[in-house]
């Protein structure tokens, strides 16, 4: 079956739809390039949490280096810790409390990097809270987004940062695969 037909109801991007076309959902998972859509395709499938935050974890520190926001860092630090289930959920939501103020923009954050960490850790709860699972996958979608574009804002040649930004997509696309490949296949297949 064609990913297309499985996956239309969730409105993905125009961009999305003509690569999806004639691919199967075996196609989908195995060639994506772009781990901001795998994440966004995980929230509409309301794939587990902790292996959603997992993945955005992972994805995030591929620019750790980037970071310079203390509170970013320990956000993503403690959502590492809630991913692997070596803190609660109450314990998680108590560490990020400390470390993120409601009147926080994350969008306007400085640095990609750390606003990539932000929004992993800051949106993963509430995403599975609300009714409008868009609002929830476009913040999953901002964590490799994010990223990418840190990697990209780290050159000063733009063809340089498009390749940059362009190798970040594919690796946070295989760091999903590797957390939930799978499973996504396993969850579009029941559809």
């Amino acid at each position: 079956m064609k990913a297309i037909d499985k996956i239309e109801a969730f409105e993905p991007c125009l961009t999305a739809i003509e690569w999806l076309k004639s691919r199967t959902i075996e196609q989908l998972v195995d060639e994506c390039r772009r781990g901001d859509w795998m994440l966004w395709l995980a929230v509409h499938l309301r794939m587990d949490y902790k292996i959603l935050m997992q993945a955005k974890v992972k994805c995030v520190k591929t620019a750790s280096h980037l970071m310079v926001d203390k509170n970013a860092i320990a956000s993503l630090e403690t959502a590492e810790k809630f991913s692997l289930g070596t803190i609660s959920r109450d314990e998680f939501q108590v560490h990020l409390g400390n470390y993120l103020h409601p009147t926080y923009n994350l969008q306007f954050t400085y640095v990609a990097a750390d606003a990539a960490a932000l929004f992993a850790c800051y949106f993963d709860d509430y995403t599975y809270k609300i009714t409008d699972l868009n609002v929830a996958a476009e913040n999953a979608y901002n964590v490799a987004a994010y990223v990418a574009d840190a990697f990209a804002n780290t050159c000063d040649n733009y063809r340089e940062g498009a390749k940059l930004q362009a190798k970040s997509r594919l690796d946070t696309a295989n760091i999903c695969r590797e957390v939930f490949g799978q499973l996504m296949k396993d969850l579009l297949n029941a559809l």
